[in-house]
């Protein structure tokens, strides 16, 4: 969905949680099979934003002062996507955003527009 959103071509951000963690391992190789079907798609940025809102935020914004352009930004779980989230608002700019995990919070963002999406792996909650 976030590749398609961007037309399929871009610079990406993919900003993950623990590197060495079975969940990030798992959602990075889920990324990386994503972009492997997308070869106008360019993978800009691996940081890791350690499953936080706060550390998220700040690798976004180094992010954003790294990079002239970034389309899109893949976060590992929802906290994360919304540091992205503040740190591009606060750029003033409006990049597409998604995260893992479905979280109240989350959902209420994609709802305004301001997340592009979630994921639930617990529909039952």
């Amino acid at each position: 969905m976030l590749f398609d959103k961007i037309g399929g071509k871009g610079n990406v951000a993919h900003i993950t949680g623990f590197p060495g963690v079975d969940a990030d391992i798992s959602r990075t190789a889920g990324f990386d099979k994503a972009l492997a079907e997308y070869p106008n798609i360019k993978l800009i940025a691996r940081q890791p934003g350690k499953w936080n809102q706060v550390d998220a935020r700040k690798v976004m914004e180094d992010l954003l002062v790294a990079h002239s352009k970034i389309d899109a930004v893949f976060g590992q779980n929802d906290s994360i996507a919304l540091g992205a989230m503040q740190a591009v608002e606060d750029a003033g700019m409006r990049i597409p955003i998604v995260g893992l995990d479905g979280n109240r919070e989350t959902l209420k963002l994609v709802k305004e527009g301001r997340i592009l999406a979630t994921m639930g792996f617990t529909p039952q909650w």
